[in-house]
C-alpha cells in the first residue's frame, strides 16, 4: 500500500513538473512572439523610413548666389517662386501630412569652396531629402556630383549647361537647356532673314562652349559669324570686345556674357556710329538687371525665355502664380513688407516647384528617394495648365520649351 502510494505521488509530481516545464517553455514562447513582433514593427519602420522625412516634414535643401547685389540677382526670385508654391502646399496640410522645408544657403557669390561646404552642410548634417533649386553652372555641376555620390535627387537646377542633360539617375531638369535657346535664336535670325550675326562671350569654358555651339548651329541654318569678341568674366571694361565684333558691321549680336559685363557691352556698342544692331540674350540674363543698369538702353533687347509668360491672363498655370503671389503680397503689406512682383526666374521656380510636388504626391504615403524618382519618371506629357511637362526612365528633362520675349518699356518683359 505504501509503495503504491509512493507511485502514485511520484506520478504526480512528474506531471506537475511537466505542466510547469510546458507554462514555462509557453510564456517564453509567448515573450520571444511579442518581442519578434516588436522587431518586426521597428524593422519595418527603419525599412520605410528615408533621409529627410519625418511624419511631419520633408527636408529639401539649396546652396545659391543669394547675396542682394548678385551678378544677375536671379537665384533669390528662383527661390521665391519655389517658396511660394511650397508655403501653398504646406498651408493647405501639405503632402500626406508632411510640411515642406527648404533650407536655402548663400553660396557667397557662386564661391565654389563655400557651395561644397553647403552641400556637404545639406546632405550630411541638415540630412535633407533631397537637394534642389541650385544656380550657376560651376556650383550646381560640383553639387551634383556630390549628390550623385551620396545617392540624393538632384532636382531643378537653374542652369542650361549640356552636362545636365546627359542621363543620371538622380538628376532632373525641366527646362531647355543654353544649346535649345541658342537654337531658337538662331532660327528667330534666319527667320528674319539676318545673316550678319556677331557674338559676344566670356573667357570661360562655357563661352568657349558657346562659340562652337554658335558656329555649329549657324552652320545648319547656312549662316556664319561675320565677327565675334571675347570679354573677362563679370569685366566692366569691355573695350576690345567692342571693336572686335565691331568690324563686322552686325545687324544681330548674340549676348553671351550675363551680368554687369552685358550692360557695359550694350552700352559701349550702342555709342558705335551707324544703325545699333539687335541685340539677343538667353535667359542666364536677368532684364531686370539689364534694365537696372541701362535705362532705356535696354529697350529691345530680346532675351529667350523657358518659361511662359507670367503675365499672361489666359495661361492657367500663370493665373495661379499670379493668385499665390497676390496673396503672398497680401500677408506681407500687412507686416509692413515689400511686394514681390511677378517674374520669370521666378515663375521658373514656381513651377520646378510644383513639379517636384507632384513627384512627391505620386511616391505615396512611404516616400523614398527611390520612389520619388519613379514617380517622377511616372510623369507622362502632364498639362500644369499651359504648359506640359514629361518624363521616362531614359529621359529625366521634363521641357525644351523656349520662347523670345523683349524688353520693353519699364523694363517689363513682353512677348
Amino acid at each position: 500500500m505504501k509503495n503504491l502510494q509512493k507511485k502514485q505521488e511520484k506520478k504526480c509530481l512528474t506531471h506537475k513538473i511537466t505542466i510547469g516545464f510546458w507554462r514555462s517553455k509557453l510564456r517564453l514562447m509567448k515573450l520571444l512572439a511579442c518581442t519578434w513582433g516588436l522587431g518586426l514593427a521597428a524593422f519595418s519602420s527603419v525599412a520605410y523610413a528615408e533621409i529627410g522625412v519625418s511624419d511631419s516634414q520633408i527636408l529639401l535643401g539649396q546652396s545659391a548666389d543669394l547675396n542682394v547685389n548678385g551678378l544677375t540677382g536671379q537665384a533669390i526670385t528662383f527661390r521665391d517662386g519655389a517658396l511660394l508654391y511650397f508655403d501653398s502646399v504646406n498651408q493647405a496640410s501639405g503632402i500626406y501630412g508632411r510640411k515642406i522645408k527648404l533650407i536655402s544657403l548663400d553660396d557667397n557669390n557662386k564661391s565654389l569652396v563655400q557651395s561644397a561646404e553647403n552641400t556637404r552642410k545639406l546632405i550630411h548634417d541638415e540630412k535633407v531629402f533631397a537637394l534642389t533649386h541650385y544656380t550657376d553652372t560651376a556650383p550646381s555641376m560640383q553639387a551634383m556630383i556630390m549628390a550623385e555620390k551620396a545617392n540624393v535627387p538632384f532636382f531643378s537646377p537653374n542652369v542650361g549647361a549640356e552636362e545636365f542633360y546627359a542621363y543620371r539617375k538622380n538628376v532632373f531638369t525641366f527646362r531647355a537647356s543654353f544649346k535649345d535657346e541658342l537654337r531658337r535664336i538662331i532660327r528667330h535670325l534666319a527667320t528674319l532673314k539676318i545673316d550678319r550675326i556677331a557674338i559676344v562671350y566670356n573667357d570661360l569654358n562655357s563661352g568657349k562652349v558657346l562659340l562652337a555651339q554658335a558656329n555649329e548651329l549657324l552652320a545648319v541654318e547656312n549662316l556664319k559669324l561675320v565677327s565675334q569678341g571675347m570679354m573677362k568674366f563679370n569685366s566692366n571694361d569691355p573695350t576690345d570686345a567692342v571693336r572686335a565684333v565691331a568690324k563686322g558691321a552686325p545687324k544681330a549680336i548674340i549676348i553671351g556674357v550675363s551680368g554687369k559685363d552685358a550692360a557695359a557691352f550694350v552700352h559701349k556698342m550702342k555709342q558705335q556710329p551707324g544703325i545699333p544692331p539687335i541685340f539677343y540674350a538667353r535667359s542666364i540674363i536677368n532684364p531686370k538687371t539689364l534694365f537696372k543698369e541701362l535705362g532705356t538702353e535696354s529697350y529691345g533687347i530680346a532675351v529667350t525665355q523657358i518659361a511662359p509668360n507670367p503675365f499672361n491672363p489666359i495661361t492657367l498655370i500663370a493665373k495661379e502664380y499670379r493668385t499665390r503671389l497676390a496673396e503672398k503680397n497680401t500677408a506681407l503689406a500687412a507686416e509692413g513688407k515689400p511686394q514681390i512682383k511677378p517674374e520669370y526666374s521666378g515663375f521658373e521656380g514656381f513651377i520646378s516647384a510644383k513639379i517636384l510636388v507632384e513627384g512627391m504626391r505620386r511616391a505615396g504615403k512611404t516616400l523614398t528617394r527611390e520612389r520619388l524618382i519613379d514617380a517622377i519618371e511616372s510623369i507622362h506629357e502632364w498639362d500644369l495648365g499651359g504648359y506640359i511637362v514629361g518624363f521616362s526612365k531614359k529621359n529625366h528633362n521634363g521641357s525644351g520649351f523656349a520662347d523670345i520675349t523683349m524688353i520693353g518699356s519699364n523694363g517689363r518683359t513682353v512677348d
